[in-house]
């Protein structure tokens, strides 16, 4: 993790301040939450990105002597707890507004099996998945009104209830298909709804080489069209919702002659509100399921590949929780500068840098930048995209078009290693004042 103390003096005083009552959890939360709500001002469109991660302590579980705040993560057995965010990206430009909710919970040691509990005869807000409607209202409820707002979300928010719940609240939604659903008509089952539908349009996507999959340019197929799902049968507080509910749906499919021998077709079938009048309007549903990826970068930054919040060595449950949101927002800030790398957003440097560090940054363009055009930080000043190229530079990257563009680790190392520098032009100044 970045590291927070310089020597022991220091490191005491660190440990003091996440253990100080008055550093509250809330209180950082709404820092966070108000920065973005800032960004978000003037904006059109916004694309409201949710999902959950697990953070797994049990390594530490004998050094915690105060578990309050903590539990046990998805196997019911390792010590940690949950974050379950919704941040907030415009839509006509991918930049990165920040968090509008942060939503920290821990499943209880012990807590009784979902058999148990009769799980399936609870009502929807009784459930650990209520969270997929109610913080997405939560964080929609925080933005002004002339504001469209689309909440994002993969298979777990593939819930019924919660697509009620979301339209009530005058949300727009898209979500990835978990359940071949009932739908009404002569055809009883989403799937062989789908199969009657036409291809509307074909393109070529781009797949990187993973455990699972081999590199391709996949040849995808786009069909879409109105359905109208059915309530499920087992719905607990069926009065509370309507009998069947209005929707589009789009499918793109890998077609069966680019996948590799072993491999299944790349699918995905999504879930929207927005109406879906021609292959153009599918294809901007697919582009802003797309977007759900910049919370997995999220996560992967606040993990092992980058600020490493799982090695902390702090002792205390509620120290630690509030040391995650602080993590978080260094994350935050990382994934706005991936975001604003290319220059097509119109983000300010100090939505990340204050005027010293920018300063300081102004500096070391002398560094980096090669005496011909091509070598030089292509962008304007004191914008965003102007202070992730040199983040970049100081992460890595070399500059040029042929190579891949910067990455969450390159920008995570380039802003570790600029804190240091700055920290020594600091100093200097306040010498050379001297």
């Amino acid at each position: 993790m970045m590291q927070k103390a310089d020597d022991w003096n220091d490191q005491i005083s660190f440990y003091r301040y996440w253990q100080n009552d008055r550093v509250t959890e809330e209180n950082l939360t709404e820092i966070c939450i108000s920065h973005c709500m800032e960004q978000c001002h003037g904006k059109f469109h916004l694309l409201l990105l949710e999902d959950t991660t697990e953070l797994n302590l049990e390594r530490h579980r004998g050094r915690i002597t105060d578990r309050a705040g903590l539990g046990v993560t998805g196997n019911d057995h390792d010590l940690g707890f949950f974050c379950h965010p919704t941040i907030a990206v415009d839509a006509s430009d991918n930049s990165l507004a920040g968090a509008l909710d942060i939503h920290l919970w821990c499943r209880p040691e012990g807590k009784a099996g979902k058999r148990e509990r009769a799980y399936s005869r609870q009502p929807l807000e009784d459930k650990e998945s209520y969270r997929w409607a109610e913080r997405a209202i939560v964080a929609g409820g925080r933005l002004p009104e002339g504001v469209r707002k689309t909440v994002v979300q993969d298979r777990e928010g593939d819930i019924y209830e919660s697509f009620c719940l979301l339209s009530r609240a005058g949300l727009d939604f898209v979500v990835r298909s978990h359940h071949d659903r009932r739908v009404e008509g002569d055809i009883s089952r989403l799937s062989e709804q789908l199969s009657c539908m036409s291809v509307s349009q074909e393109y070529e996507l781009e797949i990187l080489e993973s455990k699972a999959r081999k590199s391709r340019m996949a040849q995808m197929e786009v069909r879409y069209g109105r359905v109208r799902l059915r309530r499920p049968s087992g719905t607990v507080h069926a009065e509370c919702y309507p009998p069947s509910l209005d929707v589009y749906v789009v499918q793109v499919r890998e077609k069966a002659g680019s996948v590799p021998s072993g491999e299944k077709p790349v699918e995905w079938i999504l879930y929207t509100s927005h109406l879906v009048a021609d292959a153009q309007d599918a294809l901007a549903i697919v582009g802003y399921y797309t977007k759900r990826w910049i919370i997995e970068e999220l996560f992967r930054t606040l993990k092992s590949e980058g600020v490493n919040y799982e090695s902390s060595e702090l002792e205390s449950g509620p120290a630690l929780r509030k040391l995650f949101i602080m993590a978080f927002l260094a994350a935050i800030k990382i994934l706005q500068m991936r975001q604003a790398r290319s220059g097509e957003t119109s983000q300010p440097a100090s939505l990340v840098f204050s005027p010293e560090q920018t300063a300081c940054m102004e500096d070391l363009q002398i560094r980096f930048e090669g005496k011909t055009e091509k070598q030089k930080n292509p962008f304007k000043k004191d914008t965003l995209a102007w202070a992730a190229w040199t983040i970049a530079r100081l992460g890595g990257w070399k500059g040029y078009a042929s190579q891949r563009p910067p990455g969450v680790i390159t920008f995570y190392d380039g802003y570790s290693r600029f804190q240091g520098i700055f920290d020594g032009w600091m100093m200097a100044k306040v010498v050379y004042k001297r």
